[in-house]
């Protein structure tokens, strides 16, 4: 397993996020993950693109395919409630240094980004 310090950050047409964490890549699996400042597990299986997040109040699993209508599940566990999202990749970069995905929801364009600093 590498760990390497990382720049995760989310931008939408209202709002951007910057944040550094250290970023645990097990190459066995195909899948990276960090703990966010709220308790927050993000994880990204990049050999077949799903994005899941997940905390004491939620958990959402994202289905990345290139220019592909996908069905997503957010479940909110504080009322046991599960609603389906629909996503559009508009664009999904991958290497070993750095991850682009930018999707839109409901005509929301949002771009992930997971930058490799430096390995620790």
């Amino acid at each position: 397993m590498r760990n390497y310090e990382s720049n995760i950050s989310i931008e939408s047409q209202d709002s951007k996020n910057s944040y550094n964490v250290t970023v645990h890549d097990d190459l066995e699996k195909g899948i990276l993950f960090y703990k966010e400042n709220n308790n927050t597990i993000t994880t990204y299986d990049y050999k077949n693109d799903i994005f899941v997040r997940e905390n004491d109040e939620m958990r959402i699993e994202y289905h990345f395919c290139i220019n592909q209508l996908t069905e997503n599940k957010v479940l909110v566990k504080t009322i046991n409630n599960e609603v389906t999202i629909n996503i559009l990749t508009k664009k999904l970069e991958k290497n070993d240094n750095y991850i682009e995905i930018i999707y839109e929801i409901e005509n929301n364009e949002f771009i992930y980004k997971i930058k490799k600093e430096m390995e620790v």
